[in-house]
């Protein structure tokens, strides 16, 4: 039966008209403008009952045997119903009461006013609640049906939800209609209504469409909209059964969807176009009847605003807070009754029949029974337990979604965008095809298909497009390869799942195709339609993305927290056959939300982007999740979003689009991928110490993900660390850098910050970090010599030298000093044993020393500065041997050589390009020394000169030259400071 909408009758005067029905249906109740309230025996009554409550009456609701009224007499009164006798006030403001709302069981009343507060009254105990926060005049409340949170909308644009127990706000939406200063200039009333059986959906009239958010996480769960409005939504309005949400607009058109399916079942326009100001379900089981209220003070009803195939469902859930019972009670069944109704079916006085339908019914022994065994009283607390049934949490699983694709019920969306190109499917009445174009027009041609299978699901890459559909009643799910660079004469092919499997995720990869089914199989097929391997699935599918060979599964591992989700995610590698790059582990996300994005970054790792806007990188060399960017914070505006689309290790950014009040990017106009630079989320990024901190740690995780170094990268990632080191000087921290260079564990931070240290003339820091950097390389060479040991060569050739080269620099490195044997006679016993245990005390000694260098050691701060000079003395003849690949540091030698090394190291192997490590080593050395011994010559000459010079312009500070040369520690230091310049002086 067609949905049918009423010729409006006048009801009030013009002006704001308020409505609502009895708790039984068989009543409207209106009021209006001129302070009168009319109580209608049905849409057609000519002789409705009338009270003046005011000279203006702006909100009416009814509950039980009670009538509340909100008028300009600053007051919510109450009157008796039906008979419409006075009966007290409820609650007083300083203004007029615009809204009323009362709570399913009746226990509480919410009222708000134009003076900006909301007052909730609990009728047992009379208590009242002041809700006060809004900066404009209350339009709406609504009381969710759990009697947790409040919800209401303002004159202020803003629509928020309270928390009732503590009169907290735990959400807020801005803009959501225009702000304005008074209650009767306002326009868009924002009804905002709750899901009517289990609240767990919250429904918001924004601008041109409605959205829907879950409870206690408000996340936005779907959009609905209607592409044939003229005006903005308005109002809002739940069935009472839950599945069907009415809303209207200004110009008076209202739509009917099925939430369930995200449909529209009904549609109908006012042709008066008046605003409507009232909007209201028959609470009626039986009837499919809303009736509405405009501007004019009119009064309307739309019969059948969904299918009659819908009644029995409807009639199913029963009156409006009608307790639900599991299961019937014995006492409650007439069994007289229903056999005297059927009497004329020849199965009526089938007694197995009437048993089946009512299994819960106990026999007269068993009942007996029981009550002999628990008593009257548990047996009766029993009973009521079995009424009510088992209470569980509500927990929504994530259904499955296709990763860059806008959701299935916009009849303009995008079924796939990525880098290769897009997939836009429109289905509206006139027309339902896909387009398919590319970013680069020499991969393939853009073209256009009839979307005759309802295709809903999409992939595309560089090979081949694939479409899905879903099973229906009359057809089975298909699937449909088109591909871009076939040779032979077959450009297209399709395969159908079988009978009840239905395909819920596909990815398109380098020469294969796999497919995800409510089966939990994972079918994979090569891209000219050949059958490969089929997999089982741990757990429900979320989502699959494939790049080349790899391929990305999400899916759920279990039930999660209320409110939450528990994925997992595992990656196989699709070639020859099928391997797990990536065992199944958990994927993280933010508390509360749901995901809504996967792929891969350009160097092959995983990535994932939760509702809250957080973007995570799967590190791959080290399987950790690291967040890299919030990127809903990258542009101002709550109700701004970011479409991903890919991710660059290389220049640190994301390619997304903009959705400005939107999750989902817009058909038309055509969308643009604009890039947003990544941004860790440190604390006080705002700060120096913060933006420098993320800067480094934005460097370090793109190195770590490179495969290959990038010299700008490295730049940027030595420049960091450098500030770094130059802000903790600064500010007295010099701490933070002995720290840094300790946990990072990379020699050319320690070197920069070495050199940092000798430039500032930092003593103390320059003495830590020396001692720190030789335990480091002590500890490289121990790791490099365990790492050896699996690749030693055969005894016989123990006179050979192992090498092994360095990643990071290219360099051959010797793993043995000459002095020590490395050949292993393998018929000594426990010679491994003992260098073993060896090795693993020398490690202990050097984690002590390197603790000691950290913070242990106490420092006496008024040491002399020749102490310090004195340990850092260059070596002497005799112990300037040249190095090793692995030495014993003597304790006091310094690592002036080393640093020396550093900067000429260049230069000599230009000079000797022949030369292995050791005897380049060896060379080095020799021309340190010669070096070492020309600049104390100069420093000794020109100290002699000083002190003539001294001797003859004051006898009384004159020093003979024999006691100037019992001080070497002097004339050693200047040395030393000669040389340190000569070696940053590039």
């Amino acid at each position: 039966m067609n949905q049918t909408r009423t010729i409006p009758r006048y009801a009030h005067a013009d002006g704001h008209t308020d409505l609502c029905y009895s708790e039984d249906g068989s009543y409207i109740i209106t009021c209006g403008s001129e302070g009168d309230v009319r109580i209608w025996k049905g849409f057609h009554d000519d002789d409705s009952k009338a009270i003046c409550v005011g000279e203006i009456a702006y909100c009416v609701d009814q509950k039980g045997d009670k009538l509340y009224v909100g008028s300009d007499a600053n007051s919510v009164q109450i009157f008796t119903f039906p008979d419409a006798e006075l009966d007290g006030v409820l609650t007083r403001f300083t203004a007029p009461a615009t809204s009323i709302d009362v709570s399913q069981d009746g226990s509480l009343v919410a009222a708000g006013s134009a003076n900006m507060e909301i007052h909730v009254v609990e009728i047992a105990s009379q208590t009242v609640k002041h809700f006060v926060g809004h900066k404009a005049p209350v339009l709406h409340v609504a009381i969710d049906p759990k009697l947790d949170f409040l919800s209401s909308s303002s004159c202020d644009g803003t629509v928020r939800v309270w928390n009732i127990s503590d009169q907290k706000v735990v959400k807020e939406w801005t803009d959501v209609t225009p702000q304005v200063n008074s209650f009767k200039l306002a326009e868009r009333f924002c009804h905002v209504s709750w899901e009517t059986l289990t609240g767990r959906l919250l429904a918001i009239p924004f601008d041109s469409e409605i959205r829907i958010f879950q409870r206690s996480t408000w996340n936005m769960m779907m959009t609905l909209s209607n592409h044939q409005l003229t005006k903005s939504f308005s109002l809002t309005s739940w069935s009472n059964c839950g599945k069907f949400l009415a809303a209207s607009t200004l110009s008076g058109e209202i739509t009917v969807w099925n939430t369930m399916v995200n449909r529209i079942v009904s549609f109908s326009k006012d042709d008066d176009e008046l605003n409507v100001c009232s909007l209201h379900w028959n609470p009626a089981s039986e009837k499919q009847q809303l009736a509405f209220c405009d501007v004019q003070g009119r009064l309307g009803v739309v019969d059948n605003c969904f299918p009659a195939s819908r009644e029995s469902k409807m009639d199913s859930v029963g009156k409006k807070n009608t307790p639900a019972r599991a299961e019937p009670e014995a006492d409650d069944f007439d069994f007289g009754r229903e056999l005297e109704e059927d009497e004329d079916d020849p199965e009526a006085i089938s007694l197995e029949k009437i048993k089946s339908n009512y299994s819960g019914i106990f026999d007269e022994d068993q009942k007996s029974q029981k009550s002999n065994m628990l008593g009257d009283d548990d047996m009766m607390s029993v009973k009521s337990c079995s009424s009510r049934g088992p209470a569980l949490p509500l927990v929504d699983l994530q259904p499955p979604f296709q990763p860059t694709s806008s959701p299935v019920h916009l009849q303009r969306r995008f079924m796939v965008f990525n880098d290769i190109g897009y997939v836009r499917q429109t289905n509206t009445e006139d027309e339902n095809m896909i387009d398919i174009d590319f970013h680069d027009a020499s991969i393939h041609h853009a073209f256009r298909i009839n979307n005759i299978l309802n295709h809903s699901m999409a992939a595309l890459n560089s090979e081949g497009l694939v479409l899905a559909c879903e099973k229906t009643a009359d057809s089975t799910s298909k699937l449909v390869c088109v591909l871009f660079k076939s040779w032979d004469s077959s450009k297209e092919w399709n395969i159908e799942m079988m009978d009840e499997e239905d395909i819920q995720a596909l990815a398109v990869g380098n020469k294969w195709l796999a497919v995800a089914t409510t089966f939990r199989f994972l079918r994979l097929f090569t891209l000219s339609g050949v059958q490969r391997e089929i997999l089982r699935l741990p757990g429900p599918v979320v989502c699959l993305n494939a790049l080349d060979d790899l391929l990305y599964i999400v899916y759920h591992s279990s039930m999660g927290l209320p409110g939450e989700q528990n994925l997992s995610f595992a990656i196989y590698q699709i070639a020859i056959g099928c391997t797990v790059l990536v065992s199944a582990q958990p994927l993280p996300l933010t508390p509360k939300s749901t995901l809504k994005w996967i792929g891969f970054s350009d160097q092959f790792n995983p990535c994932a982007l939760d509702s809250e806007g957080i973007l995570s990188l799967f590190v791959s060399s080290s399987g950790l999740w690291k967040p890299i960017c919030y990127v809903d914070a990258q542009y101002k505006g709550t109700s701004n979003h970011h479409f991903i689309v890919g991710v660059c290790e290389e220049r640190q950014n994301i390619r997304c689009i903009l959705c400005k009040g939107s999750y989902y990017p817009s058909t038309i106009p055509h969308p643009f991928i604009t890039e947003i630079p990544w941004q860790i989320p440190v604390c006080e990024i705002s700060m120096d110490k913060g933006g420098i901190e993320e800067s480094y740690w934005r460097c370090s995780i793109a190195r770590e993900c490179l495969k290959q170094e990038s010299s700008s990268l490295n730049k940027d990632f030595l420049t960091s660390a450098l500030k770094l080191f130059s802000l903790s000087c600064k500010t007295g921290h010099e701490m933070r850098v002995l720290e840094f260079c300790d946990f990072t564990s990379n020699k050319d931070v320690t070197n920069l910050a070495l050199k940092y240290a000798f430039k500032t003339r930092n003593e103390k820091l320059t003495e830590r970090l020396t001692e720190l950097q030789k335990i480091q390389q002590e500890m490289e060479m121990e790791d490099r010599s365990d790492c050896s040991d699996r690749y030693k060569m055969d005894p016989s050739s123990s006179n050979n030298v192992h090498r092994l080269t360095n990643g990071d620099d290219g360099q051959s490195q010797e793993l043995f000093p000459e002095n020590r044997s490395i050949g292993r006679s393998y018929g000594e016993p426990n010679q491994e044993s003992v260098s073993l245990i060896a090795e693993t005390k020398k490690r202990k000694s050097l984690s002590e020393q390197k603790n000691q260098i950290l913070g242990q050691r106490k420092i006496n701060p008024f040491r002399k500065s020749s102490q310090f000079d004195s340990s850092l003395n260059l070596p002497t003849q005799e112990n300037a041997s040249p190095p090793v690949p692995a030495p014993e540091v003597k304790k006091n030698t310094t690592n002036a050589f080393s640093v020396w090394y550093e900067s000429q190291k260049e230069n000599l192997i230009k000079e000797s390009p022949d030369l292995e490590e050791a005897e380049l080593l060896k060379l080095a050395a020799k021309k340190f020394r010669l070096l070492k011994k020309s600049q104390e010559t100069d420093a000794n000459d020109k100290t002699d000169t000083e002190n003539d010079e001294n001797e003859q312009t004051s006898k009384k500070k004159r020093k003979s030259v024999d006691d100037e040369a019992s001080e070497p520690t002097t004339q050693k230091r200047k040395s030393f400071l000669k040389l340190q310049e000569y070696v940053f002086k590039k």
